[in-house]
């Protein structure tokens, strides 16, 4: 099984902002219009990140995040959109490498612990690549194939393509902060002694 996240910022834009009531979100997913079913459900409240999280497996599926209030219209936000998940480490050959997605975390301050493990890390989800200037950032992903004692040179390079006070501000998040620069690349080897160790668990089907 594939482990599948999805976080939107503060999705209850219709609600008063003195509503304190929660409302139900679902994930809903299926194959064709006869076979669409909920598989996760969170509630939300004015002002909180929707997050939701599933475990879907490796095929072409459409998935339809959903926001119901007791207002008019009842569906206050709907997402739907395809997606083709990739292969299950489970279905890698010997040799094989791969990368998970980028996870982009906010972190309630300077002095939260970064979390490294993936639940933590998607309880932390950013619903959105809009970044406040002064909120530290964090970035999870996970390799795989790769054995603990290998040695890996990875780089992390932020580019701006069309804003360009987005590759700005996401590098500034990151520590790497330069006003003048439109492309910011930090790099390190791993495993790095100074900064922790390698983790190492079972393969998820």
């Amino acid at each position: 099984m594939i482990a599948y996240h999805l976080a939107v910022d503060d999705p209850l834009t219709r609600v008063t902002p003195t509503d304190t009531n929660s409302y139900p979100a679902a994930l809903i997913g299926g194959t064709s219009e006869y076979s669409m079913r909920a598989i996760a459900q969170s509630d939300v409240r004015r002002g909180d990140v929707m997050r939701l999280s599933a475990a879907l497996s490796s095929t072409p599926i459409v998935l339809s995040a959903e926001l119901f209030v007791r207002i008019t219209p009842a569906v206050a936000h709907r997402r739907r959109y395809g997606v083709r998940l990739p292969p299950t480490l489970a279905e890698m050959r010997p040799g094989d490498v791969a990368l998970s997605d980028l996870l982009f975390m906010r972190l309630p301050s300077r002095a939260t612990k970064v979390p490294d493990q993936p639940d933590e890390a998607a309880r932390l989800m950013a619903g959105s690549l809009s970044f406040e200037r002064t909120r530290p950032l964090a970035v999870y992903w996970e390799s795989y194939g790769l054995a603990a004692a290998d040695t890996v040179d990875v780089e992390v390079r932020v580019r701006r393509d069309h804003d360009i006070s987005v590759a700005r501000r996401i590098g500034a998040a990151l520590g790497a902060v330069s006003p003048l620069r439109d492309s910011i690349s930090i790099r390190w080897r791993e495993p790095d002694a100074r900064r922790g160790a390698a983790q190492s668990r079972p393969a998820r089907r």
